[in-house]
């Protein structure tokens, strides 16, 4: 399956090289957040910037931007949770990315934020539908 162009990241800085490389061999629109506004920068700075630009936000740093999820201010951030080694998320990623580019392409014709997460051995996706 083919990224469609509503599959747009904004990759964090804990994302591992080789899961960045994963997504843009496979032609997803990637931005790192280190090279968009520099190395450092907190979560919310993170979020803003992908709110800013409706993109999802690829991270490591599953619980906060879970957290930062359900704060008002954020109702609309979308992320895609790597809960798992960094050894280990290229991998995931490759095993999941039928489900990734299906719903992330549901989610956005339905225009509501994209929330997935993906463990060593499973995957969740959350649904704010209310």
């Amino acid at each position: 399956m083919t990224a469609p162009e509503e599959l747009r990241l904004l990759a964090d800085e804990d994302v591992p090289q080789r899961a960045i490389d994963f997504f843009l061999t496979r032609g997803v629109d990637t931005v790192l957040s280190r090279e968009a506004i520099g190395r450092g920068r907190t979560d919310h700075e993170v979020a803003l910037l992908a709110l800013r630009h409706n993109r999802i936000v690829a991270t490591r740093n599953v619980r906060h931007f879970r957290r930062l999820s359900r704060m008002a201010r954020f109702e609309q951030l979308s992320y895609l949770g790597i809960a798992c080694s960094p050894e280990l998320a290229h991998i995931r990623l490759a095993e999941t990315f039928d489900v990734i580019v299906m719903m992330a392409s549901r989610f956005a014709r339905l225009d509501r934020p994209f929330n997935m997460e993906i463990g060593s051995e499973t995957f969740s996706l959350r649904d704010r539908s209310g």
